[in-house]
Parts: structure tokens; C-alpha cells; sequence
């Protein structure tokens, strides 16, 4: 996300539940805490032709998040923006006629509430997730999902969690942790930063990319000082964080998803200015410029690029849709995050039209025809393949400086 990028996103921490016209649902799993909405112009018009298959009302679009419970700002988030990005939709499109309803399924951050939850959307026929929880709860009910062919389309950058063969209906709409290493690791070349340490929360995210950066480090002949693995609920990471510039570490990679304001706190603590440069995290957590060393980078994707008019990404769509979520989010780091959330939905329009269906695995083959669907970030096109299901075009990733645009949309680097 990675959320909101992804996520998103992401990837990036993402949000839902916008007040427009609220159309509540009552899912069979409501006894785990739910809730649902369906905005936009007016009730669903009949099925095309092309859609004759698809049953009358909205569509059903599920996210799996802790709404309670220590982890529930996380959820919080993606339900408040995927509720703005269906609103947005309902009221400017639909999919042959019917709107989009998003229910967001509170797992309370708990593996075994979570794959409940996962086993009444079985059940009760469901087949199109956004977001399937976090961590181990995500761990734990992503298999069962592709077991019973349910379609996930969301922004994760975890290869394990979206990769075909293992995988087969999950995709991923944004950029890859293949790709996120990559770019880091570029960026320190082309800049002649070496010395590299990398900070990582032993998650499975986080070490899936640190193993990408650890291949990318050799590739490109870098020199890597030391890896240190600090524990995701550490509050304190002044030690790690010593022990890489102990190490003699110039430039750090913080390839965590958790605790980057502790990094950031902790880099300051020590009196320590290394090369930080980060994979879209730095701005996920609201790092500003002001509070890390200078030259300070993070990858983005999405971005306008310095010198360059804010039209090349804030079409009239993005505006609205930015304007949208602030006014339920307020403006914040989170505000863009509707760039890429929107982007889910695209892709979940496209597969039911081709596919004339709700069947997963028929989403899923659909999904595979994408080439060149145009997101809402202008000259970025999504393309998937039955063995690639990540849909994020290679270059369209940059490494950004933490100067804030509007909406906190980062500048290109150059």
C-alpha cells in the first residue's frame, strides 16, 4: 500500500465511507460488524446487452479491515476513501447500468474474526474483495480467498500476495516491490550514494522488498553495510538505528511499513544525517521535509513534475475527486490516496464488462485482457498478462523530493 498508495494502496493506507446518497445493505455477515454504502445519481438502470448476465442491483466490493481495535485508523482510512472513490463513480459511470456498493467488514485486526468474515463472503456467493485486511490476518485469509476464486484487486506491492501462479485472482493496480527496490536502488546509484543500511520490520512485506533490494545492491555493485530487523512494535529504534551508523552506513533504506516515524525521530536522536531514501513510506506516515536530512527522497506514484503546470495530473477528475476526500479526510498526506483507490474500480469495471459475469475466475481472466487501460494518472496505462498481475507500467515509478504540491501530491525529482 502499502495503503493508502496502497495504497494505495501498497501498498499505501486507504480509506472509505462517504456521506452522498447512503444506501445501506444488510450483508449476511453483519454480525462481524459492517458497513455499506452505494452513492451517486439514482437507482440502477437495467443491464446492457453486453451485461445480460449480471443479476439486477448494485454490485457488491468488499474491504476486510480492522474498524475496531488497536490497528483501526488503518481501516478507518481505506473505508473513508474507497467510500469517496465509489461515490465518485456512481455519480459519474457505472458498469452496464449498476452502481457500486462498497461494505466495509470489520476483522478487528484478528486472523480468526478476519477469516470468518472471509468464510460468510464465501458463503453468501461474494466474489470481488478491495482490501483483505493487514498482516497476519491478511496472511492467513488471502490463500482461502484464491482457494474459493474470489477477485482482489487493491495496490499491495507484495509479490507473495499477488503473483499468478500462487495467486490467481489477486491483482495488484500499482507498483510492485520489485519495482520499489528498483527505483530506490537506481536513485542511490545514479547519486552516487553508497554505504547502503537498511532498516527492516521483519514483516513479509518487509522482507520481500529488502530481498529485492538485496538482489538489486549486487546487480548494480553497491556496497551494503548491514541489515537490521527491528520488531514491528518496537516504540523505541534509537538502537537499530545506532547500529547502522556504527556500521559506518551513509544511506539507509527504510523498507518497513511500520514504525517510519520512529526512524525518523530516532535518525534525528542520534544527531545522524544520512542519504534517506524511502519506498512511498516516508510520505504514507506524513514525514515532511523539515524533519529528515536534507536530499531526503521517496518514491511516488503519482506526482507532477517540478516546472511542469499541476494540469498534468490535476485534470478536472482528480480535482474533484481530491476535493471529495478532503472534505471528508481534510487535507492531509492521505488526500491523494484517492488517486490510486480510484484506479481499483476501473480496473473491477473493466473485468465485469468483458467478462459479462461475477464468477472470480471469470474476473480473473478478464483482468489478464487488460493492456492499456488508462488510469486517472494521465500517461500511466495499466496492462496485466496471465503471468504477470501486476498492472503498474515499468518507469512510471520516480523517487520524489518532500516538497508538498497541492493536495500533498509530491514533486518529481529530476
Amino acid at each position: 500500500m502499502p495503503l493508502p498508495r496502497s495504497v494505495g494502496i501498497r501498498r499505501t493506507a486507504v480509506p472509505a465511507a462517504l456521506g452522498a446518497a447512503l444506501l445501506l445493505f444488510a450483508a449476511a455477515c453483519s454480525s462481524s460488524g459492517s458497513t455499506s454504502t452505494a452513492a451517486g445519481g439514482g437507482g440502477a438502470t437495467p443491464a446492457t446487452k453486453e451485461c445480460s448476465n449480471i443479476p439486477a442491483g448494485p454490485i457488491n466490493v468488499y474491504n476486510i479491515v480492522p474498524l475496531t481495535g488497536p490497528t483501526a485508523t488503518s481501516g478507518e482510512l481505506i473505508t473513508s476513501i474507497a467510500g469517496v472513490a465509489a461515490a465518485y463513480f456512481n455519480a459519474h459511470s457505472s458498469i452496464c447500468g449498476h452502481q457500486i456498493a462498497v461494505h466495509n467488514l470489520d476483522d478487528k485486526g484478528d486472523p480468526a474474526t478476519s477469516l470468518g468474515i472471509a468464510r460468510q463472503l464465501v458463503n453468501n456467493g461474494d466474489t470481488i474483495v478491495m482490501q483483505d485486511s493487514f498482516g497476519a490476518a491478511e496472511d492467513l485469509i488471502h490463500p482461502y480467498l484464491m482457494q474459493h476464486q474470489v477477485l482482489i484487486v487493491n495496490g499491495n506491492g507484495a509479490y507473495s500476495l499477488y503473483n499468478a501462479k500462487q495467486n490467481p485472482y489477486s491483482f495488484s493496480v500499482g507498483p510492485s516491490n520489485e519495482e520499489y527496490a528498483e527505483v530506490m536502488v537506481n536513485w542511490a546509484k545514479s547519486h552516487g550514494y553508497t554505504n547502503i543500511g537498511i532498516l527492516n520490520d521483519g514483516s513479509s512485506f518487509g522482507n520481500e522488498l529488502t530481498g529485492d533490494v538485496l538482489t538489486d545492491i549486487k546487480t548494480d555493485g553497491l556496497k551494503l553495510v548491514k541489515v537490521v530487523t527491528y520488531s514491528p512494535t518496537s516504540v523505541v529504534l534509537t538502537t537499530p538505528v545506532e547500529q547502522l551508523r556504527q556500521a559506518g552506513a551513509q544511506t539507509v533504506f527504510p523498507d518497513g511499513f511500520t514504525d517510519v516515524l520512529q526512524i525518523v525521530q530516532a535518525i534525528k536522536q542520534v544527531g545522524w544525517s544520512p542519504h534517506l531514501v524511502g519506498w512511498g513510506n516516508l510520505a504514507i506516515f506524513g514525514v515532511t521535509q523539515a524533519q529528515v536530512p536534507a536530499g531526503t527522497v521517496d518514491s511516488c506514484d503519482y506526482r507532477y513534475t517540478t516546472g511542469q503546470p499541476t494540469s498534468t495530473l490535476l485534470t478536472p477528475e482528480n480535482v474533484a475527486l481530491l476535493k471529495a476526500n478532503e472534505a471528508k479526510i481534510g487535507l492531509n498526506t492521505q488526500t491523494g490516496g484517492i488517486i490510486t483507490a480510484y484506479n481499483f474500480l476501473l480496473v473491477i469495471k473493466q473485468a465485469i464488462e468483458t467478462a459479462n459475469s461475477l464468477d472470480g475466475a471469470k474476473l480473473a481472466a478478464a483482468v489478464e485482457q487488460i493492456k492499456n487501460l488508462q488510469l486517472d494518472i494521465p500517461g500511466v496505462q495499466d496492462s496485466f498478462s496471465s503471468s504477470d498481475h501486476t498492472g503498474w507500467p515499468n518507469g512510471a515509478l520516480k523517487e520524489c523530493t518532500l516538497k508538498q504540491g497541492p493536495y500533498d501530491i509530491l514533486y518529481g525529482a529530476s
